[in-house]
């Protein structure tokens, strides 16, 4: 496959400028708004993705072990309810019995906030990998660094008697993944009839521990 940036070399032979350059260009050469009315972007691979393992392995002994220990906590029904959410607003999606193609799994586990309100978080490791093997982050551009813009943004409020933020709710469940590239963000999950067995699933939107998301959101807010 052609490195989606048009980078031949090794990544780390370019410039942090030159790639934030060309990871911007792809964006607004691939952005779009798809069937849904939803903004759409592709994953701006900068390593061959065809190096990338399918990780399933992986995938299943994390999935025994987050098995184990919800069902310890008694929080296996609330966990499998995120993801059901999740399928019913069209952010994830059940992968069609009998798919094949290259694929790639990311391992995830719970992240349990107790409180007055205790909610229940899935994170998803995008950095999980097999010795000698690249991992998923490893292969995406990560755009310009934003740490670089803090004091300017913090100047700003010294300038103003107000300083006003906000927050938009599930901000990057909001923009759609190119369907050629949810393939590398499958997961696995346990059916609800059946807890010996298991389903496999993709995302539809973009996943919250990909690199490209504190690159692609400021972009995607510019388009907009």
């Amino acid at each position: 496959m052609r490195i989606a940036l048009g980078i031949t070399g090794s990544a780390h032979r370019h410039t942090a400028k030159e790639l934030e350059e060309e990871t911007t260009k792809y964006f607004n050469e691939t952005l779009c708004v798809n069937a849904e009315g939803r903004y759409e972007v592709a994953l701006p691979w900068v390593v061959d993705n065809s190096s990338l393992p399918e990780n399933r392995k992986l995938a299943e002994k994390s999935l025994l072990s987050t098995k184990r220990k919800l069902m310890t906590s008694g929080k296996l029904e609330a966990y499998g309810e995120v993801f059901d959410n999740w399928l019913s607003l069209g952010i994830i999606e059940k992968i069609p019995q009998g798919e094949t193609g290259r694929v790639h799994y990311l391992p995830h586990r719970p992240v349990i906030k107790e409180g007055s309100n205790t909610s229940i978080k899935a994170v998803f490791n995008a950095s999980s990998h097999a010795l000698g093997f690249p991992f998923l982050n490893d292969c995406l551009s990560t755009g310009s660094n934003l740490i670089e813009i803090f004091p300017t943004i913090l100047n700003r409020f010294r300038g103003n008697y107000v300083g006003v933020t906000s927050d938009r709710e599930k901000a990057f469940l909001q923009i759609s993944i190119r369907e050629k590239d949810r393939d590398y963000l499958r997961f696995l999950w346990l059916r609800q009839d059946d807890l010996e067995q298991v389903e496999e699933y993709r995302h539809r939107r973009v996943v919250f521990s990909l690199h490209v998301v504190f690159l692609y959101w400021p972009l995607h807010c510019n388009a907009i």
